[in-house]
């Protein structure tokens, strides 16, 4: 049986007002922050000893250690949730600025990637052809492809990630239990599996988003 629409309506005072229009740059920034937060609480558990472990919990860990494991476990899975949906908002909130920097009049709730560049500026037309450029070869990337994708996966389920441990040429057990990497499966066709690890690709994708952002707001350069 297909469910029926709900009968509410969007309440019409609940829109973005001229003060938070007049903020929107700095709320993209401040998601830009929000991601680089959570990705410095990923990188703390990741350094945790108990995820730095190989051992094989089931059989030499207590009931204590099981239990501190599962609850970083879930942080470093909410805080990677939250990292993307803190960059795709930088993103999103990015469009939802220069709708309204150069008066593209997109209603709000239709600002998307593919329909920015279908509208004439009533402002700064020749600057906003050169920053269009720029959201373009950024919508257009590799990286804000998989940024989107691991954000849209997130509403789903949690991303999956995998650790990897030292395996061969150890000499002591700690060496064995040391952690190499953690990587998270791929989001793009092509995308290859060593261009997932956790951190460095985090590192990369805030970079680039940053880059975006500074690109496009003129005040941030």
């Amino acid at each position: 049986m297909r469910m029926k629409r709900p009968d509410h309506k969007v309440h019409p005072e609940f829109m973005l007002t001229t003060p938070m229009k007049e903020n929107l740059r700095f709320d993209v920034m401040a998601a830009i922050r929000g991601a680089a937060y959570h990705l410095s609480l990923v990188s703390a558990a990741m350094s945790n000893e108990l995820m730095r472990s190989s051992l094989d919990l089931e059989k030499q860990a207590n009931d204590e250690a099981k239990a501190k494991v599962q609850e970083i476990t879930n942080m470093m899975h909410w805080h990677i949730r939250a990292f993307f949906w803190e960059l795709a908002a930088a993103f999103d909130t990015l469009l939802q600025w220069v709708n309204v920097r150069y008066e593209l009049r997109i209603p709000e709730n239709q600002v998307r990637p593919l329909d920015i560049g279908t509208r004439k500026a009533r402002k700064d037309k020749e600057v906003w052809k050169q920053k269009l450029l720029v959201i373009e070869q950024a919508w257009l990337s590799e990286w804000c492809f998989e940024v989107l994708e691991y954000r849209n996966s997130a509403h789903r389920s949690f991303n999956w990630f995998t650790f990897e441990h030292q395996v061969f040429n150890y000499k002591t057990p700690e060496e064995l239990s040391r952690l190499r990497r953690a990587w998270l499966r791929p989001a793009r066709e092509g995308q290859a599996p060593s261009a997932t690890d956790l951190l460095p690709t985090f590192e990369r994708y805030l970079k680039e988003m940053t880059k975006l952002v500074t690109g496009v707001i003129e005040e941030f350069n």
